[in-house]
């Protein structure tokens, strides 16, 4: 780079920070935008206690809020406080939380892969210094340095690695920001599964996840991108990996995601969903330590940045709230939300409140998904 264009370079940044601290000045004297600090951690964590954020006053005058939104609104029972919650009902919906999950007019909410991934929890993610993946009889896998490689061999046999949560306990709905909090755990059967994958020959790759019911398994078959899914062994379908898939897997390393979510299996390849299949079984999940497998035979597999997520789990209440169990159903009047706090375990929110008027919707934080 030239001298006068870094000379440009400099002057350009310059400019546009001056700009940028006078829009939000004059958005500030105008109240479009407003600071606000988090008091508590209702919405961890995405948000805790301490957060700093800016408040778009705007984004709720031009358009009705929509499901999946994070909101800032003024607590129904105390106006001068303000609150941070997710907008899970609309208006005039019949609300409902149903072993763990929110149900819209009688249905899950089935959430899309980019609100998966803003509501998602942490369980695990694996590390030089806490690996929980286990190779099952296969001395084909190695760690190696920051991620789990395959390489195949000659009888093109399957070789899988399985995650095992810690000490075998079943994966329940704790919160790590909750320390201290005494309460009943709640197992949980809705998983997501994200890593960097690369692979390299011809063969198959194989995806598992296991709700504690039953066993979910997609098959990749490389290079010609069929796609086999079945539930137990038993075929649901078959379809082609899109050929945008094919080229970025040809290309190199691609984040690979899947999940059981709210009843519905999906896998993405990229951000591009691939498979969206609906799953029946509505049952209290009986709980499972190892909820997921990555298996292969005849490719050279690299797994990087594996990490296991849960989905929230909606309780009935917050800790020390009791309700009827006539409550637990609610129709949402014509101006009326629903709003829960994603640390569902101490959020003060619409399972107590109830529906809330849109005109305490003050609007939406910056940055926050």
């Amino acid at each position: 780079m030239s001298k006068f264009q870094t000379i440009r370079t400099t002057v350009q940044l310059a400019v546009g920070t001056v700009l940028l601290a006078l829009v939000l000045r004059t958005w500030l004297v105008m109240g479009l935008v407003e600071p606000v600090t988090v008091a508590g951690s209702s919405m961890a964590p995405a948000l805790r206690g301490g957060d700093h954020l800016w408040i778009d006053r705007t984004r709720f005058d031009t358009r009705r809020p929509r499901r999946g939104e994070v909101a800032v609104l003024r607590n129904p029972h105390d106006g001068s406080q303000l609150c941070v919650k997710r907008i899970v009902g609309l208006p005039g919906e019949t609300v409902e939380l149903v072993t763990g999950d929110v149900w819209i007019d009688g249905r899950p909410w089935v959430k899309t892969l980019a609100q998966q991934r803003a509501v998602r929890q942490l369980v695990h993610r694996e590390a030089k210094q806490s690996l929980r993946w286990q190779a099952e009889a296969s001395k084909n896998w190695r760690w190696n340095e920051d991620a789990w490689r395959l390489d195949p061999d000659q009888e093109n046999q399957w070789h899988w690695l399985r995650y095992a949560h810690h000490n075998g306990q079943p994966i329940t709905d704790d919160v790590a920001h909750n320390l201290g909090l005494s309460r009943r755990l709640n197992v949980v059967g809705d998983f997501s599964l994200s890593a960097m994958l690369q692979v390299r020959g011809s063969g198959r790759l194989g995806l598992e996840v296991n709700d504690g019911r039953q066993t979910l398994r997609v098959v990749l078959a490389m290079p010609e991108g069929k796609l086999s899914l079945t539930a137990d062994q038993r075929p649901l379908r078959t379809t082609l990996l899109s050929p945008e898939s094919l080229r970025e897997l040809a290309r190199g390393a691609v984040l690979v995601e899947l999940s059981n979510f709210d009843r519905q299996l999906l896998l993405a390849i990229g951000s591009r969903v691939e498979v969206r299949h609906p799953l029946n079984d509505g049952s209290p999940p009986p709980g499972t330590s190892r909820p997921f497998a990555v298996g292969a035979a005849g490719l050279q597999i690299e797994l990087g940045r594996l990490t296991v997520y849960r989905d929230i789990f909606y309780s009935q209440n917050a800790v020390g709230e009791v309700h009827d169990a006539e409550s637990a159903v609610l129709r949402l009047g014509d101006d009326e939300y629903y709003l829960l706090g994603d640390n569902s375990p101490i959020s003060l929110d619409s399972r107590g409140w109830g529906g809330v008027s849109g005109r305490l919707l003050l609007g939406r934080p910056l940055g926050v998904r």
